[in-house]
């Protein structure tokens, strides 16, 4: 657990810390306000309690932000807890030059059932629309391939050129696109 120093007569709060090693092992109540439950009191723990501190988590872009590890902190009196939110500041355009590059997605290869699977649910091919496209001799080249292919990569050209004839003939209703767009990534 972690606690925040407080001195008792201004109610002010440090920095979230652990105990101090002679205080482990004491109840919270004894922590909250030591000059009430030792006695003697340790001088430099005169006017002073430890209480339980809740780091309160903050979402920030790491690439614009990063915390300065100091704590805004908000004392509850009468629960006598301490709730710590991480200080943030900008980074400087020095810091954001040196970030290393995040890669940009890659598509995802796509297995043959995979691939079916997808051009359903994004692109609203039907089951018998699957089964049509399937018997249309229009499309046997791209079946002899499908059947062929080990996997199905997006930005292949026959994959693309598929696509672009599976909307054309009417059997991908929500267009190439749609597909494309939905198409898995890493």
């Amino acid at each position: 657990m972690i606690y925040s120093r407080v001195t008792l007569a201004t109610l002010e709060a440090g920095t979230p810390t652990g105990l101090p090693t002679e205080l482990q092992g004491l109840d919270l109540v004894t922590l909250a306000n030591l000059p009430a439950a030792l006695d003697p009191v340790p001088e430099q723990f005169e006017d002073v309690g430890f209480w339980p501190a809740d780091l309160l988590p903050v979402e920030f872009d790491a690439r614009k932000k990063v915390a300065t590890g100091e704590f805004a902190v908000t004392l509850d009196a009468e629960a006598k807890r301490v709730s710590a939110t991480p200080i943030l500041r900008d980074l400087t355009a020095e810091e954001i030059a040196a970030l290393p590059s995040v890669p940009e997605p890659r598509p995802t290869t796509l297995g043959r059932l995979q691939f079916i699977v997808l051009a359903q649910s994004a692109g609203g091919m039907t089951d018998a629309m699957l089964v049509e496209a399937k018997d249309n001799p229009a499309f046997a080249a791209f079946w002899i391939k499908y059947q062929m292919a080990e996997a199905v990569e997006r930005d292949d050209p026959i994959t693309r050129g598929s696509l672009d004839a599976l909307a054309a003939g009417g059997y991908l209703p929500k267009g190439k696109a749609a597909v494309i767009e939905a198409w898995p990534t890493v």
